[in-house]
């Protein structure tokens, strides 16, 4: 079978990005159950791509820009031949021992409710059987993260708003006066169903634009600081730069001179 992918992200900032340093993990690489037939990374700014492949063998690639942005696009567009493998990757490059990825470190400690999940897949079936249950129920289970370091996260769940939902399942009828008083009396409460329902997304949605506003703030930042320790003052290191070529050429003079005063002692010696 045969996938085209076409993925466009778009960034925009506040205030012009005097540079930008990102590293796209875009790239797919060809095994025995795909094949990467053609790919492009484009951006709409004046960028430098540099390819590189990190610890566990990926292909990722670093994205520079040298001059300040408002805004950025990042297109990546490819054409994949790809066989059905069950879930299976075969043909990637393995660098580490898979006990690297079984060690126990503070950050992938396995506590109480990594270990309830775990249980709640069971060892019926092979391991791909249960791995495909893990990847499901991972899926299912754990929340939207926000931030790189924070333990910060949202979690987004929202009850099913039908009118099968909203009414009971039941229908509602004006046929009689009795009949549309309790219609009407069921819109209320759908009414204040639905109210309550846009409340939540309303603060949902508010909530994961201060945690947009906050990792931008970081983000920018870091922008500060970085452009602190590269930002080079041209003026000062010039005038160093010509103060040493006039001591350096002083020095030259200097033992030129003294160089000449033996050969002029020996003149006036003969």
């Amino acid at each position: 079978m045969r996938i085209r992918i076409d993925h466009e992200t778009r960034y925009a900032y506040d205030r012009a990005a005097r540079f930008i340093v990102q590293v796209l993990r875009l790239t797919p690489r060809s095994t025995e159950g795909q094949q990467v037939r053609d790919w492009r990374i484009e951006t709409d700014v004046d960028a430098h791509l540099r390819r590189s492949e990190d610890a566990f063998g990926n292909i990722v690639h670093t994205l520079y820009t040298e001059q300040p942005t408002n805004a950025l696009m990042v297109r990546v567009t490819g054409e994949i031949a790809t066989v059905d493998t069950g879930g299976v990757l075969r043909g990637c490059p393995e660098r580490l021992s898979p006990l690297v990825f079984l060690r126990d470190t503070p950050l992938t400690h396995a506590d109480g409710p990594l270990r309830q999940l775990a249980a709640e897949v069971g060892e019926q079936g092979d391991t791909l059987a249960r791995l495909h249950r893990l990847m499901q129920a991972i899926n299912s289970t754990v929340a939207f993260m926000v931030g790189s370091t924070t333990a910060d996260s949202i979690r987004v769940a929202f009850d099913g708003v039908s009118t099968n939902t909203l009414f009971n399942g039941k229908a509602l009828s004006v046929d009689t006066a009795i009949n549309a008083a309790a219609a009407s009396e069921a819109l209320d409460i759908a009414i204040t169903k639905v109210t309550s329902l846009r409340a939540s997304i309303g603060a949902f949605q508010s909530r994961f634009n201060f945690a947009s506003n906050e990792i931008q703030s970081s983000i920018e930042n870091q922008d500060a600081a970085r452009a602190t320790l590269l930002d080079t003052d041209v003026s000062a290191e010039s005038t160093a730069y010509a103060t040493a070529q006039v001591q350096l050429q002083a020095g030259i003079a200097v033992l030129a001179q003294a160089n000449q005063l033996p050969q002029a002692y020996l003149k006036l010696l003969g």
